[in-house]
């Protein structure tokens, strides 16, 4: 529930200040720029909140069509395997979605909305500190909004942890305020981003585990067992 919960506000936050920061652009001339951001930001929007809906009052499974297809390209065996895999995950998420319908409590949305506007915000200061660095002009509120757009466009599932995509959205926002000569500042963002966050989450792994020994000793069984 705590993973659809972050997810569902991730989502929805994001393509929210996405739409708004394309309907921006657009207003300013940007016409490419915003056009692209709300081809992304609105479907995906539109998608996860009719998934979730649905997933409310039934559970998703694969269309009868669609399992013959994926019988025909990937064999009967495997193609039942990954249509059990699908219907396991269907029924966690159609479960966790009427959980954070209809019992989910107010505290624990406001510290998810709490934690994912931290984490659109610090990832907006972030790049605006380096652009500042960098000396090129661009505002705080115009970083965290191409921070939000990075986001939400790198969440497409088609490359690895965003690759790509997300320096591709920082630059459809940053290409209007400060032209070409962001992308240097946009390269050095993603690796502080990257690569901060796994020191980071790294660090409060270990120190979580060094405090708590038994929650090392039972990943450890865990590992065993497997």
């Amino acid at each position: 529930l705590d993973l659809f919960t972050e997810l569902f506000l991730d989502v929805v936050a994001g393509s929210s200040v996405s739409i708004v920061v394309g309907l921006y652009a657009l207003s300013s001339g940007a016409i490419a720029a915003g056009s692209l951001i709300l081809v992304v930001a609105t479907p995906t929007l539109a998608f996860f909140l009719a998934l979730s809906w649905l997933s409310t009052k039934r559970r998703i499974a694969v269309p009868h069509f669609g399992l013959m297809l994926m019988k025909r390209v990937l064999g009967k065996r495997r193609a039942d395997y990954v249509n059990r895999s699908i219907d396991s995950a269907a029924a966690k998420y159609s479960e966790a979605a009427k959980e954070f319908f209809s019992l989910t409590p107010k505290v624990r949305l406001i510290g998810a909305a709490f934690l994912t506007g931290s984490l659109m915000i610090l990832g907006g200061l972030t790049f605006w500190i380096i652009s500042q660095f960098m000396g090129l002009e661009i505002s705080m509120l115009w970083a965290i909004a191409g921070v939000t757009v990075a986001l939400t466009i790198g969440s497409i599932p088609i490359s690895p942890g965003g690759a790509g995509l997300m320096e591709l959205g920082l630059s459809l926002i940053t290409s209007i305020a400060a032209g070409p000569a962001a992308l240097s500042a946009i390269v050095v963002w993603r690796i502080v981003y990257y690569y901060g966050g796994l020191v980071i989450t790294g660090a409060a792994l270990g120190l979580l585990l060094v405090r708590t020994p038994e929650l090392y000793a039972k990943s450890l069984r865990r590992t065993d067992t497997k």
